[in-house]
Parts: structure tokens; sequence; C-alpha cells
């Protein structure tokens, strides 16, 4: 046993240096937007926002208020 075995975990007060897990993708949408809503209206805004044929609500949303970049 001559090799000294060093402990896996982080002392306390120090940062672990391991560079593992999952990396930040650059994400483009990082803001949220909340509001309430009575059922009905839920219902309905969902609705709206599946007719539009868009990949996400998101998507859809900013067609429906003719958002353009």
């Amino acid at each position: 046993m001559g090799k000294e075995i060093k402990p896996r975990g982080v002392k306390k007060g120090e940062t672990p240096q391991w560079k593992v897990g999952r990396k930040a993708t650059g994400r483009k949408r990082d803001k949220s937007l909340t509001f309430k809503l009575t059922e009905d209206e839920k219902v309905f805004l969902i609705n709206k926002l599946k007719l539009s044929k868009e990949k996400t609500n998101t998507d859809a949303l900013l067609k429906l208020l003719g958002y353009e970049k």
C-alpha cells in the first residue's frame, strides 16, 4: 500500500474542479413571462396556439402578436 488515497469529496469552503455534467448550450430564450387566466381563457388561448401550426407555443404567440425580428 505505497499509494496514498485521496478523499473524493471537496473540503468545506473549496470549489470543486470537476469538469463534468451537462454544459450550457447558449439558449436564446431564457426569460419567462407569466400571467393569470381563468380556465376558459386558458383553453381558448391554447386552442388558438394549436391552430397556428408553429413548432412551439412561444413561436405561435409571437406570430399571433405580429412580432418580426
